[in-house]
Protein backbone atom coordinates (compact mmCIF):
# COMPACT_ATOMS: atom_id res chain seq x y z
CA UNK A 1 0.00 0.00 0.00
CA UNK A 2 2.79 2.42 0.87
CA UNK A 3 4.52 1.67 -2.42
CA UNK A 4 1.29 2.50 -4.29
CA UNK A 5 0.94 5.74 -2.33
CA UNK A 6 4.47 6.77 -3.29
CA UNK A 7 3.80 6.02 -6.96
CA UNK A 8 0.64 8.14 -6.83
CA UNK A 9 2.48 11.06 -5.20
CA UNK A 10 5.21 10.82 -7.85
CA UNK A 11 2.56 10.79 -10.58
CA UNK A 12 1.02 13.97 -9.20
CA UNK A 13 4.39 15.72 -9.02
CA UNK A 14 5.37 14.61 -12.52
CA UNK A 15 2.22 16.17 -13.93
CA UNK A 16 3.57 19.60 -12.96
CA UNK A 17 7.33 18.93 -13.09
CA UNK A 18 9.69 17.63 -15.73
CA UNK A 19 11.67 14.53 -14.87
CA UNK A 20 14.86 16.56 -14.54
CA UNK A 21 13.39 18.96 -11.98
CA UNK A 22 11.77 16.26 -9.86
CA UNK A 23 13.72 15.46 -6.70
CA UNK A 24 13.54 12.60 -4.25
CA UNK A 25 13.66 15.21 -1.46
CA UNK A 26 10.39 16.71 -2.70
CA UNK A 27 8.87 13.25 -3.03
CA UNK A 28 9.91 12.28 0.49
CA UNK A 29 8.51 15.51 1.89
CA UNK A 30 5.19 15.05 0.09
CA UNK A 31 5.02 11.41 1.25
CA UNK A 32 5.87 12.52 4.82
CA UNK A 33 8.76 10.13 5.18
CA UNK A 34 12.52 10.31 5.50
CA UNK A 35 14.45 10.28 2.26
CA UNK A 36 16.25 7.15 3.40
CA UNK A 37 12.93 5.39 3.90
CA UNK A 38 11.86 6.36 0.38
CA UNK A 39 14.96 4.64 -0.98
CA UNK A 40 13.88 1.42 0.73
CA UNK A 41 10.96 1.30 -1.72
CA UNK A 42 12.71 2.67 -4.81
CA UNK A 43 16.46 2.62 -5.34
CA UNK A 44 16.47 5.70 -7.58
CA UNK A 45 14.33 8.43 -9.09
CA UNK A 46 14.47 6.55 -12.39
CA UNK A 47 13.08 3.39 -10.81
CA UNK A 48 10.22 5.32 -9.23
CA UNK A 49 9.39 7.14 -12.45
CA UNK A 50 9.48 3.87 -14.39
CA UNK A 51 6.96 2.52 -11.88
CA UNK A 52 4.73 5.52 -12.57
CA UNK A 53 5.04 4.95 -16.31
CA UNK A 54 4.32 1.24 -15.88
CA UNK A 55 1.10 2.07 -14.06
CA UNK A 56 0.07 4.41 -16.88
CA UNK A 57 1.06 1.80 -19.47
CA UNK A 58 -1.27 -0.75 -17.81
CA UNK A 59 -4.12 1.75 -18.02
CA UNK A 60 -3.34 2.35 -21.69
CA UNK A 61 -3.51 -1.36 -22.46
CA UNK A 62 -6.76 -1.65 -20.50
CA UNK A 63 -8.19 1.17 -22.61
CA UNK A 64 -7.11 -0.71 -25.75
CA UNK A 65 -8.93 -3.87 -24.68
CA UNK A 66 -12.05 -1.92 -23.78
CA UNK A 67 -12.05 -0.07 -27.10
CA UNK A 68 -11.44 -3.14 -29.25
CA UNK A 69 -13.98 -5.28 -27.42
CA UNK A 70 -14.05 -8.78 -28.90
CA UNK A 71 -12.36 -7.62 -32.09
CA UNK A 72 -15.07 -5.56 -33.74
CA UNK A 73 -14.14 -4.19 -37.20
CA UNK A 74 -12.34 -0.84 -36.97
CA UNK A 75 -10.94 1.21 -39.85
CA UNK A 76 -7.34 2.50 -39.80
CA UNK A 77 -8.65 6.05 -39.47
CA UNK A 78 -10.92 5.19 -36.54
CA UNK A 79 -8.15 3.42 -34.66
CA UNK A 80 -5.58 6.14 -35.33
CA UNK A 81 -7.95 8.86 -34.15
CA UNK A 82 -8.76 6.91 -31.03
CA UNK A 83 -5.09 6.26 -30.25
CA UNK A 84 -4.21 9.95 -30.62
CA UNK A 85 -7.19 10.98 -28.47
CA UNK A 86 -6.16 8.59 -25.68
CA UNK A 87 -2.65 10.06 -25.61
CA UNK A 88 -4.12 13.56 -25.65
CA UNK A 89 -6.10 12.71 -22.52
CA UNK A 90 -3.03 11.22 -20.81
CA UNK A 91 -0.34 13.91 -21.11
CA UNK A 92 1.94 12.40 -18.46
CA UNK A 93 2.08 9.02 -20.20
CA UNK A 94 2.79 10.76 -23.51
CA UNK A 95 5.40 13.08 -22.02
CA UNK A 96 7.32 10.23 -20.40
CA UNK A 97 7.45 7.94 -23.45
CA UNK A 98 10.61 9.58 -24.92
CA UNK A 99 12.67 9.19 -21.73
CA UNK A 100 11.88 5.54 -20.99
CA UNK A 101 14.62 4.01 -23.15
CA UNK A 102 17.01 6.99 -23.10
CA UNK A 103 16.98 7.63 -19.35
CA UNK A 104 14.81 5.45 -17.14
CA UNK A 105 15.77 1.96 -18.36
CA UNK A 106 19.45 2.88 -18.38
CA UNK A 107 19.45 3.78 -14.70
CA UNK A 108 17.60 0.91 -13.04
CA UNK A 109 18.66 -2.58 -12.05
CA UNK A 110 18.50 -5.47 -14.47
CA UNK A 111 15.67 -6.99 -12.44
CA UNK A 112 13.55 -3.84 -12.65
CA UNK A 113 14.21 -3.41 -16.38
CA UNK A 114 13.38 -7.07 -17.02
CA UNK A 115 10.11 -6.83 -15.07
CA UNK A 116 9.10 -3.76 -17.05
CA UNK A 117 9.77 -5.35 -20.44
CA UNK A 118 8.09 -8.62 -19.47
CA UNK A 119 4.98 -6.75 -18.38
CA UNK A 120 4.79 -4.92 -21.72
CA UNK A 121 5.28 -8.19 -23.59
CA UNK A 122 2.50 -9.83 -21.57
CA UNK A 123 0.10 -6.97 -22.30
CA UNK A 124 0.97 -7.08 -26.01
CA UNK A 125 0.12 -10.77 -26.08
CA UNK A 126 -3.36 -9.88 -24.85
CA UNK A 127 -3.99 -6.95 -27.17
CA UNK A 128 -2.33 -7.92 -30.45
CA UNK A 129 -4.61 -10.84 -31.44
CA UNK A 130 -7.67 -8.65 -30.91
CA UNK A 131 -6.12 -5.67 -32.71
CA UNK A 132 -5.24 -7.90 -35.66
CA UNK A 133 -8.84 -9.10 -35.85
CA UNK A 134 -10.29 -5.57 -35.58
CA UNK A 135 -8.05 -4.10 -38.28
CA UNK A 136 -8.21 -7.14 -40.55
CA UNK A 137 -4.48 -7.80 -40.38
CA UNK A 138 -2.96 -11.03 -41.59
CA UNK A 139 -1.28 -11.91 -38.31
CA UNK A 140 -0.83 -11.09 -34.66
CA UNK A 141 2.80 -10.29 -35.51
CA UNK A 142 1.69 -7.43 -37.76
CA UNK A 143 -0.42 -6.02 -34.94
CA UNK A 144 2.64 -6.15 -32.69
CA UNK A 145 4.69 -4.30 -35.28
CA UNK A 146 2.02 -1.61 -35.53
CA UNK A 147 2.02 -1.21 -31.75
CA UNK A 148 5.80 -0.84 -31.70
CA UNK A 149 5.76 1.62 -34.60
CA UNK A 150 3.06 3.71 -32.92
CA UNK A 151 5.33 3.92 -29.86
CA UNK A 152 8.29 4.89 -32.06
CA UNK A 153 6.21 7.60 -33.75
CA UNK A 154 5.18 9.10 -30.41
CA UNK A 155 8.75 8.98 -29.07
CA UNK A 156 10.19 10.61 -32.18
CA UNK A 157 7.55 13.28 -32.66
CA UNK A 158 7.39 14.48 -29.06
CA UNK A 159 10.74 16.35 -28.94
CA UNK A 160 10.10 17.82 -32.40
CA UNK A 161 6.75 19.17 -31.24
CA UNK A 162 8.19 20.42 -27.93
CA UNK A 163 11.50 22.17 -28.69
CA UNK A 164 13.46 24.05 -26.04
CA UNK A 165 12.34 27.60 -25.13
CA UNK A 166 15.33 28.98 -27.06
CA UNK A 167 14.43 27.02 -30.18
CA UNK A 168 10.79 28.05 -29.87
CA UNK A 169 11.90 31.68 -29.80
CA UNK A 170 14.07 31.22 -32.91
CA UNK A 171 11.29 29.44 -34.79
CA UNK A 172 8.92 32.29 -33.98
CA UNK A 173 11.40 35.08 -34.81
CA UNK A 174 12.52 33.55 -38.10
CA UNK A 175 9.01 32.39 -39.04
CA UNK A 176 10.27 28.85 -39.51
CA UNK A 177 6.83 27.30 -39.81
CA UNK A 178 8.32 24.10 -41.23
CA UNK A 179 9.51 23.29 -37.69
CA UNK A 180 6.08 23.77 -36.11
CA UNK A 181 4.85 20.26 -35.38
CA UNK A 182 1.31 19.45 -34.32
CA UNK A 183 2.09 16.31 -32.33
CA UNK A 184 -1.34 14.71 -32.21
CA UNK A 185 -2.31 15.58 -35.79
CA UNK A 186 0.87 14.16 -37.30
CA UNK A 187 0.79 11.13 -34.99
CA UNK A 188 -2.77 10.34 -36.06
CA UNK A 189 -2.01 10.79 -39.75
CA UNK A 190 1.23 8.81 -39.59
CA UNK A 191 -0.27 5.91 -37.66
CA UNK A 192 -3.13 5.67 -40.14
CA UNK A 193 -0.67 5.50 -43.02
CA UNK A 194 1.34 2.80 -41.26
CA UNK A 195 -1.77 0.63 -40.86
CA UNK A 196 -2.90 1.31 -44.43
CA UNK A 197 0.58 0.31 -45.58
CA UNK A 198 0.38 -3.03 -43.81
CA UNK A 199 -3.07 -3.70 -45.28
CA UNK A 200 -1.90 -2.71 -48.79
CA UNK A 201 1.10 -5.04 -48.62
CA UNK A 202 -1.20 -7.74 -47.37
CA UNK A 203 -3.54 -7.29 -50.33
CA UNK A 204 -0.61 -7.16 -52.72
CA UNK A 205 0.75 -10.39 -51.33
CA UNK A 206 -2.64 -12.04 -51.65
CA UNK A 207 -2.94 -10.90 -55.28
CA UNK A 208 0.52 -12.24 -56.08
CA UNK A 209 -0.32 -15.57 -54.48
CA UNK A 210 -3.57 -15.77 -56.45
CA UNK A 211 -1.73 -14.95 -59.66
CA UNK A 212 0.86 -17.63 -58.99
CA UNK A 213 -1.89 -20.09 -58.28
CA UNK A 214 -3.66 -19.35 -61.54
CA UNK A 215 -0.39 -19.64 -63.44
Amino acid sequence: QKRSEIIEIARQLLESHDFGSLSMDALAARAKMAKGTLYLYFKSKEELCLAVHTTNYKLWFEAQLEYLGEGRPISPREYSKWAADVLRKNPLFTKMLPIVSTTLEKNVSKEVARAYRLLIAEELQKVCPILAKSLGLASTQQAGQIMLLSNALAVGLWPLAHPSPLMQEIILEEKLDVFRVDFFFILEQSLEQVIVGFLSLQKGGSSSSSGDSRA
